[in-house]
This record gives structure tokens, sequence and C-alpha cells, in this order.
């Protein structure tokens, strides 16, 4: 089985149905939503798998990453941010490659572009833009985000500290807004700057 693991603010359309869609995936044993929302009570309804907890305040994504990761049942993760749209049986593909010799599994070219070409899960040593919108990871690969890197610079973390090697997925058609809290909301935007500066300063390579 696997945990899904989702932060989200609740700003896109459909967002609850798309926790729907993956608690429905007979290969997801929990989705673990963190609703980053100062009101919460974003779901107002029993939703089978659903783990749902209410923050009450902007916990950000990179420690909602940690949090998730800390609480889930299941060694498969798959982080799915809220504003991606896809087609959930990528999970079975996916599945048995989530291995604890791995690094992270993440979107690579053919995913956005929606090439039609055929589905492959290859070895990367380059993050592409988005890379880290929906991705797997085994929990046993996943190393703590440092509490100073909030909404950016997470995914870089993961992809180059881990020690394992990161593989990407090619050619799976993958659609939405790519981040469209961080570029909308000017706070996380202030607070994801910060985070470039901390990154460059303290843990680039």
């Amino acid at each position: 089985m696997i945990s899904v693991i989702m932060p989200t603010m609740f700003m896109i359309d459909g967002t609850v149905e798309r926790i729907k869609e993956v608690c429905a995936h007979p290969l997801v044993g929990e989705v673990i939503v963190i609703d980053n929302t100062l009101e919460g009570g974003n779901i107002q309804e029993e939703i089978s798998k659903l783990i749902y907890i209410e923050e009450k305040q902007n916990t950000f994504v990179n420690p909602a990453w940690n949090k998730g990761t800390a609480i889930s049942k299941y060694d498969k993760l798959m982080f799915l941010n809220d504003d991606v749209i896809t087609d959930f049986s990528l999970i079975d593909k996916v599945y048995d490659h989530i291995t604890e010799d791995k690094g992270m599994i993440g979107l690579g070219e053919g995913c956005w572009e929606n090439t039609g070409e055929v589905f492959e899960i290859k070895l990367t040593y380059e993050q592409r833009l988005a890379y880290a919108c929906l991705f797997f990871m085994h929990k046993k690969s996943y190393i703590n985000i440092p509490e100073d890197l909030k909404v950016w610079y997470g995914d870089n973390w993961l992809f180059e500290k881990t020690g394992k090697q990161p593989y990407k997925i090619v050619n799976w058609k993958v659609g939405g807004y790519i981040s469209a809290t961080i570029f909308n909301v000017p706070k996380i935007f202030s607070v994801a700057k910060e985070d470039e500066a901390v990154w460059i300063k303290k843990y680039m390579m």
C-alpha cells in the first residue's frame, strides 16, 4: 500500500474531487491532507482513507511534507501538489519502483508536454521544471527537509541529499496549474524567495 501526502490551501477548484479520486485507488492506503488555511474546515464530509489535518495556520509545503512522512503508515509514499491533474493509474505503473535503494521518482519530459510517446521510468541527474509537483519516494530514503526551507528547495534537498539515485517518469499525461498558490499569494512568494537565499548560502552544492 501507499501513503499519499498533499499539503493544500484549497485555492484550486476541484481539490476535494481530486482527493476523493486518489483515495479511491486500490493501492492507496491513506491520503494525508494537510490543510494550511487559517480557518480550516474545508472538508465537511467523511472520505474513506482520508487523514485530514487542520493546521489553522500556513505551515508551508516543506514542513507539511516532513509531517506527512513522519505520520504515514506505509513505506511507499506519493507526494501530490493540489494543483496537479492526472490519471492516478500512474500509481500502478510506479508502485513496484518505489524501493529503498532509489531516491525521488518525479516528472520528466513528455509529462507536461503530453507527447504521447511510450511510458518509461528512467535514471535522471537533473530536475526539470515541475519535477516535484508529483513524486514518489520510499520512506526510508526520505531525509527531513531543514526547518529554514519552507516553500522552495525542499525538492532540491530530497533530490541531492539522500545519497540515492533519483528517477524520472517519462511520457505520462499531467496537467494543472504548476504551483499556482506560490505565485498568486504575495506572502508565500516572499517566503519562497527567502528560501532561495538560504539554499544558496547554506545548502547549495
